[in-house]
């Protein structure tokens, strides 16, 4: 299954348009690319709030 790159819905693999937001999917993302970039943004969000502790 994949995952409109925009609002994350799962959409049909030979979808051109996501239903729920309608943005074009030209670059589709799948589950597991979805699941990396959530790890990665906790990662930058945790260390945001760490920079800005230390900096008070």
């Amino acid at each position: 299954m994949l995952y409109c790159k925009n609002c994350g819905s799962e959409i049909s693999e030979d979808s051109v348009f996501c239903s729920k937001c309608g943005t074009r999917q030209e670059e589709a993302v799948s589950s597991e690319e979805v699941i990396v970039k959530e790890e990665t943004l906790k990662e930058v969000s945790s260390a945001g709030e760490e920079l800005a502790t230390e900096s008070t």
